[in-house]
């Protein structure tokens, strides 16, 4: 399984808990979030919120984005 870990500024202080949790487990990791409170850029729940579902679309690009030109020229 593909499991992309995104902390926003709140949670970034425990990212590397939530790594160390999900590792030798046999999941791939994507660490995408913020990985220390500070850092640059700062992200807010907003910005992980369309992080998320951006990948979500991506993990099955195909099908979203037909039904999304579907409905567009449907109208």
């Amino acid at each position: 399984m593909r499991i992309a870990v995104i902390n926003e500024t709140s949670a970034a202080d425990k990212n590397a808990e939530i790594l160390a949790a999900l590792e030798g487990r046999g999941h791939e990791l994507f660490n995408v979030g913020m990985k220390e409170r500070g850092a640059e850029p700062e992200l807010l729940y907003i910005h992980t919120g369309l992080m998320s579902a951006l990948l979500e679309l991506g993990a099955d690009t195909e099908k979203p984005l037909r039904m999304a030109i579907r409905s567009r020229t449907e109208k």
